[in-house]
């Protein structure tokens, strides 16, 4: 099935928007960033495993990359509809451009999945709230410079990315529906239609 990427920086609310897109039958690929991060932690713990992120950048990366392959693919297997990925595998080279790093390993890996039907990223909401309780570490600069690095890789990459405005939840889901829509038909329930 047809794999769709919804993106954004820190507070751009794609956890809203994805949660909502699930909530009307879309699969949604979960962010792979957030799984390593996860098994990070349970093998080694908080500290130390911010502290291999923060001295292993490259090598994390690789790692998203490789896990959100792993999970794009199991997801297009189980779906009868579009797939919507909580970021894509190029969102590895905007970070790794943030980051100063080589980008050819997260290509390389990468080139072996099809092309996206379709890349969505969404504005910052305003105004911005850093969050730190959540225990995210953007500030809005970074935020901001990670959006433009996020659209940079997609475009590079011969996508033509669709920017999500800011405005309402149910605006936001119209905006991505609309573009779906002019895919293939889209119906309430995340299956589609070609013909």
């Amino acid at each position: 099935m047809p794999r769709v990427v919804v993106t954004g920086a820190p507070h751009a609310g794609k956890t809203t928007l994805l949660a909502a897109l699930r909530d009307r039958g879309f699969s949604i690929v979960p962010e792979a960033a957030l799984d390593v991060i996860g098994s990070l932690v349970r093998v080694h713990g908080a500290a130390t495993a911010r502290q291999w992120r923060t001295e292993h950048t490259a090598d994390f990366q690789l790692l998203v990359t490789s896990r959100q392959i792993k999970l794009e693919r199991e997801a297009e297997l189980g779906s009868s509809g579009y797939v919507i990925c909580d970021r894509g595998w190029p969102d590895g080279l905007a970070y790794a451009e943030l980051d100063g790093l080589r980008t050819e390993p997260i290509i390389e890996h990468g080139a072996a999945l099809a092309p996206y039907a379709a890349v969505f990223v969404l504005e910052i909401v305003e105004p911005f709230d850093g969050r730190a309780a959540s225990g995210r570490v953007s500030d809005e600069a970074r935020a901001r410079e990670t959006h433009r690095a996020l659209l940079r890789a997609y475009t590079l990459l011969g996508y033509s990315p669709v920017v999500v405005p800011l405005g309402s939840l149910e605006t936001r889901i119209d905006t991505v529906l609309r573009h779906l829509g002019a895919l293939g038909s889209v119906n309430g329930s995340g299956a589609t239609s070609h013909g």
